[in-house]
């Protein structure tokens, strides 16, 4: 291993740690790569909540991105630095599944949106391609029910928080998969927007036994009742559910319901 993989891995390791970060600073400072150690620093101390130089962190971006977005292949469609590195991509599922070693040593990767997924799910989940995520963005990627099944049974998921579903054809069965898997646990942001789940999907989620956590649920364009919505709203095992995304219905005074999201 390189010194510039030793510094990376310790980087990866510890994504919540600006220590490791500002070392690789250093060392990029003593190879020449200043404006690359620059802008590490300046979105570290951003974070922090430091002041820094207006529009530098933005001048610095616009100048060199390409550039540090080459080594994690060439299908990144979009990226998002924070702290100094792409830390949400949006790019194919094919060329994830491809690339994903390489992505995941280079940069400590936190959110990835994945267009295609349906093609290349098998091979997705059967690695540690999404281990370690906190967001996973599937929106329109047509999965089915079957596809979400297998999601759902993904070990890989265990930390995921946020995970966006919308307009993937998951009916009743899709919506129960969810709501059984023992992998969710972690889940505050649910959106199954733009389905076909109805009254049997989710008076499931509303009993599902590992979604304590969860926060905010979107079953917007759905086909559930009113009454479901009800028992969504008053189960004790979402006794944390503060906001559900729905249509035409009415706000209640223990969660806000927003309508037409």
């Amino acid at each position: 291993m390189s010194d510039r993989d030793a510094f990376l891995a310790a980087i990866v390791g510890r994504p919540d740690d600006d220590l490791p970060r500002l070392i690789y600073a250093d060392y990029l400072d003593e190879r020449g790569e200043s404006e690359r150690a620059e802008f590490i620093r300046l979105q570290c101390a951003a974070a922090r909540g430091d002041t820094v130089p207006p529009g530098r962190i933005a001048e610095l971006e616009a100048q060199h991105r390409a550039k540090w977005l080459a080594p994690l292949g060439d299908g990144v469609y979009h990226a998002e630095f924070h702290r100094g590195f792409p830390q949400h991509l949006v790019m194919g599922a094919r060329e994830f599944v491809r690339d994903a070693d390489a992505i995941r040593s280079h940069t400590p990767l936190r959110g990835i949106a994945l267009l295609g997924a349906s093609r290349v799910l098998a091979r997705l989940l059967a690695e540690p391609h999404l281990a370690g995520l906190t967001a996973l963005h599937f929106t329109g990627g047509m999965l089915g029910d079957a596809g979400i099944e297998r999601l759902a049974e993904c070990p890989h998921l265990a930390g995921i928080r946020t995970l966006r579903l919308g307009l993937n054809e998951i009916g009743d069965a899709g919506a129960s998969a969810l709501a059984l898997s023992p992998f969710l646990g972690q889940l505050r942001l649910l959106v199954l927007s733009q389905n076909a789940i109805g009254d049997a999907g989710a008076w499931d989620l509303a009993r599902a036994p590992h979604l304590g956590h969860l926060t905010a649920l979107d079953l917007s364009e759905n086909e559930v009742s009113p009454m479901s919505l009800a028992m969504l709203q008053n189960s004790p095992w979402l006794e944390n559910l503060a906001e559900l995304h729905a249509d035409n219905q009415r706000s209640s005074s223990r969660w806000r319901l927003i309508v037409g999201v």
